[in-house]
């Protein structure tokens, strides 16, 4: 604000010393007072209805200017080109007000979107952990009740009857482990009884079996305590980038790297793959393609952090999440600390 107060006043005073020498010293100032719009819209544009005083003082300073070098003679064209001034000062400003007017709009519709946004997905983090209860606590349940009971009726059948049950069994077991899988896919338990860190060391390990992709975690500093809806959050933009890095990075190896840095909780998933042009893959002709990498960055720059991706063609992608830490309480990971910060053995950028 200040500095374009004071860009506005020295064109303005640039303007009067013109006009004045060439008053003075030319007899006519035709040409050069048409200096005067150039503060005169800057200021219309940039404050509008409240930058139209400085097109009427610049009015009012041509016509000054007339008066008292030459008099009223020919005063009815210079009040023309200040007339001329003040018109285009207001026209600006009207078209600098109903700009500002649609950014306003433009603004308020965004906060509320990336609001929908996230409440959309708190909602959707206590969908899937009500699920992942109910599948461990009802259905899974269930399933070890019925586990022990066709133990029991086997124990008391005939050698023929317990092969049948014993297939029984065998399917009760991998129906066990389906809905164990789900549960952890869905919502996995340990991210909210061991927290985040002990989590993303499942969620490599569980990538790596996955894939097959090497993929290691680091850890160089205490992770914050999150509320759980925040928690859900992080864990599922970083389970993205590793299912991104799967999918299109042809990639051998894969690195979570946690620390701290200024405040904030970084989280960097890097990957050794063929790379990519950021601003190609996130453009609007591409936006199918980087709507996950959209929704984390959204839904980041609503919690104050935001995502950011470097990469290029040949040389790898690394993608970090940063997360302010005010008002959250640090909590000690069981991790070994690593002086590498990035996992390939380099230090913090």
């Amino acid at each position: 604000m200040r500095r374009r107060a004071w860009t506005v006043a020295a064109l303005a005073v640039a303007g009067v010393a013109l006009t004045a020498s060439a008053h003075r010293f030319l007899g006519s100032g035709v040409l050069v007072s048409h200096v005067f719009y150039l503060p005169a819209i800057l200021a219309a544009i940039w404050w509008g209805w409240r930058g139209l005083w400085v097109g009427l003082t610049m009015a009012a300073l041509v016509v000054i200017s007339h008066l008292v070098f030459f008099g009223p003679s020919g005063i009815a064209i210079e009040a023309g080109r200040a007339a001329m001034i003040a018109v285009v000062s207001a026209l600006t400003a009207v078209l600098s007000e109903r700009i500002a007017e649609r950014d306003r709009v433009l603004r308020q519709t965004t906060r509320r979107l990336a609001q929908a946004a996230r409440e959309l997905a708190l909602a959707e983090d206590r969908q899937r952990r009500d699920l992942a209860a109910e599948l461990h606590d009802e259905l899974g349940q269930d399933l070890i009740a019925a586990k022990i009971g066709v133990g029991l009726l086997r124990e008391e059948a005939s050698p023929e009857q317990r092969q049948k049950f014993g297939e029984v069994l065998a399917l009760v077991d991998q129906a066990v482990t389906r809905v164990r899988a789900m549960t952890f896919d869905i919502c996995p338990p340990v991210l909210y009884q061991s927290g985040l860190v002990a989590a993303l060391e499942w969620l490599c390990q569980s990538f790596q079996e996955r894939t097959g992709l090497q993929t290691r975690l680091r850890s160089t500093a205490p992770v914050p305590r999150m509320e759980d809806e925040i928690l859900g959050l992080v864990f599922r933009a970083v389970r993205e980038l590793l299912q991104n890095a799967a999918k299109h990075a042809q990639a051998t190896a894969v690195r979570v790297v946690v620390n701290q840095a200024a405040e904030r909780l970084r989280i960097a998933v890097i990957d050794d793959g063929i790379g990519f042009i950021p601003d190609e893959v996130l453009s609007t002709n591409s936006v199918s393609k980087g709507f996950g990498i959209f929704s984390i960055r959204s839904h980041l720059e609503y919690l104050g952090g935001r995502l950011d991706i470097a990469s290029s063609p040949g040389e790898g992608t690394r993608c970090t999440l940063f997360l302010p830490l005010k008002g959250f309480s640090p909590v000690r990971n069981d991790v070994a600390e690593d002086e590498c910060c990035d996992g390939f053995g380099t230090a913090c950028r």
